[in-house]
């Protein structure tokens, strides 16, 4: 089955959230690339991905920042070509005016900012690259069944065979 730009870049980006969420003891109660809605009564289905951690997870700061950057991170490094700056700028604009407010809330101004940045930066790249293979798994799985659980995503991470 052939799969939209779009869709890839999607299903990258919350496997990236979900896998470094995972990888920091954040539990994922669901993830998914599409949602089934209404509106106005009528079945609607909204093409825009979403992670699920429950009710009264709570992570620290830090890891909130690498969770966030999870997502714009795996995209920029998914098969289908966009690269980094695409990113980064464009289609991940919610996450990182997140990640900024989290580094604004950290309290790091000015070139402290910017060292921090590119150290969780850098954090979030080196995790990924090292389990580029369970990224795939799940983004793949993510793009067969839209949806998963966090029991399913976790098990397709261990068969992927995560360290």
């Amino acid at each position: 089955m052939r799969h939209s730009k779009t869709d890839i870049r999607t299903a990258y980006h919350e496997a990236g959230h979900c896998i470094i969420s995972l990888l920091l003891n954040v539990p994922v109660v669901s993830v998914g690339i599409e949602k089934k809605t209404s509106r106005n009564g009528y079945p609607y289905i909204q093409k825009k991905g979403w992670i699920h951690h429950g009710r009264g997870v709570t992570a620290r700061l830090e890891n909130c920042i690498l969770i966030l950057l999870a997502g714009p991170t795996a995209e920029g490094m998914c098969p289908c070509g966009i690269g980094r700056a695409g990113d980064f700028y464009l289609s991940s604009r919610e996450d990182m005016t997140q990640v900024y407010a989290t580094v604004d809330e950290v309290g790091f101004t000015g070139a402290a900012r910017g060292r921090y940045m590119r150290q969780c930066r850098s954090r979030v790249e080196t995790g990924l690259r090292y389990h580029w293979k369970q990224v795939e798994a799940l983004a793949n799985a993510l793009l067969i069944r839209k949806r998963l659980t966090g029991k399913q995503a976790w098990k397709i991470i261990e068969e992927a065979g995560i360290e």
